[in-house]
């Protein structure tokens, strides 16, 4: 994962674009990764796995017409990609006409800017095991020690993630860069009596050394544990709801597919007809930004060669974008978002969000919030997936803490909350200051006005 991973890419960039003018087709792109991934698993205090993966490939988008062949191979070299042609040139006698567009957006980026973004820090190429196998161990025996309530462990994992990724097209385009993931997570089980709860959370970082340190992570978890034990339902009303970050998470990550130009096209979202539109209170500004210095989902390029940038879907309550690919943004008549990802060489370029976050302006600490309220739920789990981007219906089952004369009360657990988007973006009324980036989505806390939920 150096120079020469780039050399070797540029040069079989030139192939590429050489081999497309002596072929029969019309034009395509070529992706191509180098990366290292490995995966390290402890559970009751002994390693449970270990795994060091190297994957390498191209994935080949060629056309003709209105025909398309995507084909992918793992040997990165003159071999692998003159069999790629090979391959293409016998499907393409065969596959009906595909819906895609040659209009392809490209910008070359400079270097400075890429290194700007600080998206890759080589841990990953000379790290040593012991080390990551004994900060797991600490984590799992912390989390275990920080209560007495907490009964076992359901493992601590670590993953490890970097590579060289680099988009090429048949007219002679050609960028490359690297990037680092580095992510933690940790599950236990708290017990009270005769009930048990259950409790995960993890943390991602572009940097090893940001993730968080075993003994404050591990009493964060065993206190998310504990908090929720012994909970009842409240009486069925509309009440108050306030967000906690992991609860909010869950929410937004779903209520973001609505946004997505594809779902759009074909008529599965709920905000189709709603460009521009006012569909939430006016101090909402939902962020999409794929440029995010040390952002965990930051890239300099999505994988249709389309720069990457910062858009506001949300901004002061109005649906400002959808997030589009180069075919999705050609039938909308939309500018590209430049948010075609794909997951490695193997896989199409698909629309997804970025680093999206919901804004705290204007935001207020959190205990001034929960003063506000007189009677309602604080939530911290949203379970099941009842969060629907077709309908704009949300129906899930939370847990959390009552919240009554503006402090926090006993614990919360078998309700339901039954409500729509719309209905929830408009009625948030406060937000948290309490951003922080963890994630593809992140939130501060919200409060929203008057929720719908189903108790007792």
């Amino acid at each position: 994962m150096n120079a020469n991973i780039t050399d070797l890419h540029r040069n079989l960039g030139n192939l590429f674009s050489h081999s497309c003018r002596k072929s029969e087709f019309d034009g395509g792109d070529l992706f191509m990764t180098h990366s290292r991934q490995v995966s390290i698993n402890v559970k009751d205090g002994k390693l449970s796995s270990l795994r060091d993966n190297l994957e390498q490939g191209m994935g080949m988008r060629v056309f003709k017409g209105s025909k398309m062949v995507f084909a992918i191979s793992a040997e990165v070299n003159k071999s692998g990609l003159d069999d790629l042609f090979s391959n293409a040139l016998e499907l393409i006698k065969f596959i009906g006409e595909s819906d895609f567009t040659k209009n392809y957006r490209l910008e070359e980026i400079q270097e400075n800017y890429i290194k700007k973004l600080d998206i890759w820090d080589g841990y990953i190429e000379d790290f040593k095991v012991e080390p990551e196998i004994k900060y797991l161990k600490g984590l799992e025996s912390d989390c275990l020690k920080a209560r007495r309530e907490i009964e076992s462990s359901r493992g601590a994992s670590l993953s490890l993630f970097g590579g060289s990724f680099s988009f090429c097209t048949a007219g002679g385009f050609f960028q490359s860069f690297r990037k680092s993931i580095y992510s933690v997570s940790l599950g236990v089980i708290a017990k009270k009596g005769s009930e048990t709860k259950s409790s995960f959370d993890h943390w991602i970082s572009i940097y090893r050394n940001e993730l968080p340190r075993y003994k404050a992570f591990a009493r964060f978890i065993a206190n998310k544990a504990v908090r929720l034990l012994g909970g009842e339902p409240i009486n069925t009303g509309k009440y108050p709801v306030l967000f906690h970050p992991d609860a909010g998470i869950d929410l937004f990550s779903g209520i973001i597919g609505a946004f997505n130009g594809d779902s759009v096209i074909k008529g599965s979202s709920c905000y189709a007809d709603s460009l521009g539109k006012k569909i939430a209170n006016e101090n909402i500004n939902l962020i999409d930004d794929a440029v995010m210095v040390k952002g965990v989902s930051s890239i300099p390029l999505d994988g249709e060669g389309t720069r990457a940038k910062k858009k506001y879907i949300i901004r002061k309550g109005v649906l400002e974008n959808f997030l589009t690919d180069l075919n999705s943004a050609e039938k909308l008549n939309l500018e590209p978002t430049g948010n075609a990802y794909r997951d490695s060489y193997s896989s199409r370029p698909y629309i997804s969000s970025t680093n999206c976050y919901l804004e705290d302006n204007n935001s207020y600490p959190i205990p001034e919030i929960i003063k506000t309220v007189d009677y309602g739920l604080y939530v911290f789990e949203i379970l099941g997936f009842g969060i629907d981007p077709v309908s704009g219906s949300v129906s899930i089952g939370v847990s959390g803490l009552l919240l009554e004369d503006g402090k926090m009360g006993r614990p919360v657990s078998r309700v339901t909350i039954a409500d729509s988007f719309e209905n929830i973006l408009n009625n948030i009324t406060m937000v948290g200051n309490d951003l922080v980036f963890r994630g593809s989505v992140s939130v501060p806390h919200f409060l929203v006005k008057d929720i719908t939920v189903s108790g007792t």
